[in-house]
């Protein structure tokens, strides 16, 4: 039932904003998936002083991704809504979110490595 209304939201917001808006939605999801966790991650590692709650591969996910994201010319928002997407606001909108990307990378590198728990006894790096 959930899954039913996620799609009749999306439809509706769809045909309020028009059809290419829905790339611009997926553009700002992507965006604050790039800038969002590493608040979290700064939370956490200051409440445990461990990486515990993130991982280095899912630091390095995210920055992979935003760097994909904002390829010149070469990413699927430029490819299929040039007009919209191939602006120079958009591609600094991409250095500065591969900017804190890079650096949410850098910080959940220096954070000290998981400590093993009894819910956890291997740690994921």
């Amino acid at each position: 039932m959930l899954l039913a209304d996620m799609y009749a939201v999306v439809n509706i917001f769809i045909s309020f904003m028009g059809p290419g808006s829905i790339m611009q939605w997926f553009l700002f999801t992507n965006m604050l998936i790039a800038t969002a966790p590493g608040i979290l991650w700064r939370e956490r590692g200051t409440q445990f002083n461990s990486r515990r709650g993130t991982s280095k591969a899912l630091a390095l996910i995210i920055l992979g991704g935003t760097i994909n994201t904002f390829l010149p010319n070469a990413n699927m928002w430029v490819l299929s809504m040039p007009n919209v997407f191939n602006t120079a606001v958009f591609y600094l909108t991409g250095i500065v979110c591969v900017a804190i990307a890079a650096w949410n990378c850098y910080y959940v590198f220096r954070l000290p490595e998981k400590v093993p728990t009894e819910d956890m006894p291997n740690p994921v790096w």
